[in-house]
């Protein structure tokens, strides 16, 4: 593939990526039935083969998301519990995913860690840099590195023909979530500028498509939600 032609460190994000998987899981409370029925979900869509994606529940009542270097990403059961259509689920997806393949995850945690460990990285001691494994809950991405999400996010969802506005509809829950519930919004504490992502994605041509409705999404959507809210 191009990609990793182009950039010789892929499988190391990939092994940096699976040890701090290894130190958050060890630390979280997941459901494995909710993972089963996630990684199905996933299973369905067309996404970048660069990086193996790999989806994973925290049962947790906060609004959170985050992607970590190498192609895992987690989703908070709170912000589950919120979403009322698999439209938002692949936006969300879509929106993570994004994280991974531009190396967005990797160049937040370049800059936030202190240079000890980053030597580290390079001497390829990924193990150093996963104990610091609480950090990458909250990884702090820049205005034009939300809007590049959003829209590539966006151009996920249309390969896949899934209803755009499912985008459009998570940025407005998202929003809503942290006027009542502020206190719970981990994610768009690090997510910044809400109202103006939704202007841009209502900005752009592809939001305005339309599809029809995936049986299978739908499905799987709904054995997800019935799992996370036992």
């Amino acid at each position: 593939m191009p990609f990793r032609s182009s950039f010789a460190y892929v499988d190391t994000e990939i092994a940096l990526g699976e040890s701090i998987t290894d130190n958050l899981t060890g630390a979280s409370v997941t459901n494995d039935s909710v993972n089963f029925y996630l990684e199905e979900f996933v299973k369905q869509l067309e996404l970048d083969k660069t990086y193996p994606i790999n989806v994973k529940v925290i049962i947790s009542e906060e609004i959170n998301a985050f992607a970590v270097p190498g192609g895992n990403i987690f989703i908070y059961s709170g912000l589950l519990k919120k979403m009322e259509s698999p439209e938002e689920l692949v936006a969300l997806i879509g929106h993570e995913v994004t994280h991974v393949t531009e190396r967005h995850s990797l160049k937040s945690i370049l800059r936030s860690l202190a240079s000890s460990l980053l030597f580290m990285l390079l001497l390829g001691d990924a193990s150093g840099i996963a104990s610091q494994a609480d950090q990458f809950t909250q990884l702090d991405y820049s205005r034009a590195l939300e809007t590049e999400a959003d829209k590539n996010g966006l151009a996920i969802m249309v390969k896949n023909r899934v209803q755009p506005e499912g985008m459009l509809k998570l940025l407005k829950l998202l929003k809503r979530e942290s006027q009542e519930m502020p206190q719970l919004m981990k994610y768009l504490s690090t997510h910044p500028e809400t109202e103006e992502r939704i202007k841009s994605v209502e900005a752009l041509p592809q939001s305005k498509l339309e599809f029809e409705k995936d049986a299978r999404l739908i499905e799987g959507f709904l054995r997800i939600q019935e799992q996370v809210r036992k």
